[in-house]
């Protein structure tokens, strides 16, 4: 069993094609998941795993993957600036108690999303 716990948005975009191939690899191996937007402490919740893209709260200005605000732009909600500006890939932050007691099963999944996860989710 491995206790996972994600954002809301990782989970509806980028983590179920990995979850999908882990289940097929792995199918003797439950994946708890846990969705929220909160910060948690890994320890207290008894958690394996965490994956989280971080951003800048609160800012006027965020850049994000253009699937997912495309929407946003198109009705004005959101408007582009600096177009000219070239993102960086987006940064894959995981993590877990210690790599002493990490069941093989968390290792093998971490693996899995380390390989799986697109460089750049915005030409995804």
């Amino acid at each position: 069993m491995i206790h996972l716990h994600t954002s809301v948005l990782i989970s509806e975009t980028t983590l179920p094609p990995i979850l999908a191939e882990f289940a097929r690899a792995h199918p003797g191996v439950q994946v708890q998941l846990t969705l929220s937007n909160r910060f948690v402490d890994l320890a207290e919740e008894r958690l394996d795993l965490v994956i989280r893209e971080l951003a800048l709260r609160g800012a006027g200005m965020a850049q994000l993957p253009a699937y997912l605000c495309q929407d946003a732009i198109d009705d004005g909600t959101l408007v582009p600036v600096l177009q000219a500006v070239r993102s960086r890939p987006a940064t894959l932050y995981a993590m877990y108690p210690s790599r002493r007691g990490m069941t093989s099963a968390v290792r093998v999944f971490l693996e899995l999303v380390r390989a799986r996860w697109p460089s750049n989710p915005a030409t995804a």
